[in-house]
């Protein structure tokens, strides 16, 4: 494959000829071109927006492109670095991790309906997905693979990558940065989670093997099961997101019994990860999916038809796909998040944010109900929240309380003359202004 003078096009033509089946050549040469580094180096930092402040970024950039076309380039262990070179070092390692992961990120491209960890396949965009493509489906095979990183088999995957790229040198960079990913300690030197996205992206290349020998099998067992005769045609909706998987058919009980022990058998014996969690469920019943809950109800439609004199209204019942939030799934998020107990509506101050200022409790208070309230837009129930709202109201005025060292009835006394209806917190005080900032 003749190298392109734009790095990124080049990363193009590769999509689309993984995208065909094509086995994909010189992905290593692709890592000496610089744009890709500086790319990498804004994913990962990108609060940075001048090179300065991180040192000289070309100087650190030419050196480890020089290191990589030598093959000199080995990933930094934590246990014989020094301090003061931790920093650098994991800087460095983070920075290859990551051209790694845009260059693969291109190669394994996400197959068909199966939505990996990038930041363009959001959960919402599933269900919605869900919700158009689903009605007439009756049975649905769902299930998690539970922890895919425990259970990496790196053996299998490295045998994985190579039969879908042909370079040597990169795959064995890509088995020497498997190697220092499980060899790092799940936080970094900066006190944070990991910043490179690569453990992600090979766990979901590891699935991507699953995707497609599913694909394989299911179209046995539709074949398998199609009678011409009956009139009657089996359909199959396959559907993963990360960890979870959703396989709707419409079918007898016989064939989705079949295709859950084709699951059963591929998760045990191929993969070696959980399968006690996969389960049939019928589509009239609640199904959990990310967070959510979804099931198939008969909604009446009202519509007009010309009779001899006069209009006449008609209706008709045809099924649709809805989405909702559980009361299971609201306690969690209470206890999650120390609220309190929902159940008693006890709300429980939180020790842990004292320390903060009153104007950053009230941030991560209102950035949590703001998140919540946006991840359960597509419910039909959202007026389940509402206790969790409640809740988050009085677990908030009693840190504030805790923190003053006053009582709940004197804060809320506080808090409701400034803003009439709700709560307000003075968070920045002038000698001409009051700066009142509101609860959400």
């Amino acid at each position: 494959m003749n190298m392109a003078k734009d790095p990124f096009h080049q990363l193009d033509v590769i999509r689309k000829a993984s995208q065909k089946g094509r086995v994909i050549t010189d992905c290593y040469r692709l890592m000496y071109r610089r744009e890709l580094w500086i790319k990498a180096y804004f994913r990962l930092f990108p609060e940075m927006k001048q090179p300065s402040q991180e040192g000289n970024l070309t100087r650190r950039l030419e050196g480890i492109i020089t290191l990589l076309r030598t093959g000199n380039y080995r990933f930094k262990n934590l246990c014989n670095t020094h301090t003061k070179k931790i920093k650098k070092d994991y800087t460095n390692d983070y920075l290859v991790q990551e051209v790694i992961c845009i260059i693969l990120d291109k190669v394994f491209a996400p197959r068909g309906r199966a939505y990996g960890y990038s930041k363009h396949h959001s959960e919402h965009k599933v269900l919605t997905h869900i919700q158009h493509s689903w009605k007439g489906l009756t049975w649905c095979v769902h299930g998690n693979v539970g922890n895919v990183r425990c259970h990496l088999n790196q053996t299998s995957l490295i045998n994985y990558i190579s039969k879908r790229i042909r370079d040597q040198r990169f795959v064995n960079l890509i088995q020497q940065a498997l190697i220092a990913v499980t060899r790092q300690d799940s936080r970094d030197i900066y006190g944070k989670r990991q910043q490179t996205s690569l453990p992600l992206l090979l766990e979901d290349i590891y699935l991507d093997r699953f995707d497609y020998l599913m694909e394989k099998q299911w179209k046995y067992v539709i074949k398998e099961f199609d009678q011409p005769g009956d009139g009657f045609t089996p359909q199959l909706q396959y559907i993963r997101y990360q960890n979870s998987f959703l396989i709707g058919v419409r079918a007898s009980k016989k064939c989705v019994r079949m295709i859950k022990q084709g699951v059963i058998n591929l998760l045990e014996h191929e993969f070696y990860l959980e399968w006690k969690k996969v389960d049939i469920t019928h589509m009239t019943r609640p199904i959990p999916f990310l967070d959510y809950e979804f099931c198939k109800v008969k909604q009446k439609y009202f519509h007009q038809t010309k009779g001899n004199d006069l209009p006449i209204q008609e209706s008709t019942k045809s099924y649709v796909i809805q989405l909702y939030i559980s009361k299971k799934m609201v306690n969690q998020m209470a206890f999650q998040y120390g609220y309190g107990d929902i159940t008693s509506f006890q709300a429980t101050p939180r020790k842990k944010l004292l320390h903060y200022t009153e104007a950053k409790i009230l941030h991560i208070y209102n950035t949590e109900l703001i998140r919540i309230t946006n991840y359960y837009k597509l419910a039909m129930n959202g007026h389940y929240l509402r206790p969790l709202y409640y809740l988050a109201k009085a677990s908030f005025i009693k840190t504030i309380a805790m923190k003053r060292k006053t009582s709940y009835r004197k804060e809320v006394k506080r808090m409701s003359r400034r803003k009439q209806g709700g709560l307000g917190l003075i968070t920045s005080h002038t000698k001409d202004q009051k700066n009142i900032s509101s609860l959400f």
